[in-house]
């Protein structure tokens, strides 16, 4: 008689949901066009100004993050989750003073 095998139980991983998000200087809270970093809909990173020691770079927006500094010519972040797409700006005012 065979013992029987257990089988193994494997636990699916939900892949994390990214994407790039534009905020336009009017909807923006810091009044400045913003690029975000967004994972499973959490701001986690932003891109850094032009004309600051930040420019061309991600700056981390949670303690539980860090970017590559290795990037394509076209900014865009490494992410080792999958595609990272571009999310368009909602119309309208998003934010009142």
């Amino acid at each position: 008689m065979r013992a029987k095998r257990k089988s193994k139980i494997r636990k699916l991983v939900k892949a994390p949901k990214v994407f790039l998000e534009p905020v336009s200087a009017r909807n923006s809270e810091t009044g400045q066009d913003e690029l975000y970093f967004v994972r499973d809909g959490q701001r986690i990173g932003k891109r850094g100004h032009p004309g600051t020691p930040q420019a061309r770079t991600w700056i981390p927006l949670v303690e539980d993050v860090s970017f590559l500094d290795e990037f394509p010519d076209d900014g865009t972040p490494v992410f080792d989750g999958g595609e990272v797409q571009l999310m368009p700006e909602p119309k309208g005012v998003l934010f009142k003073n």
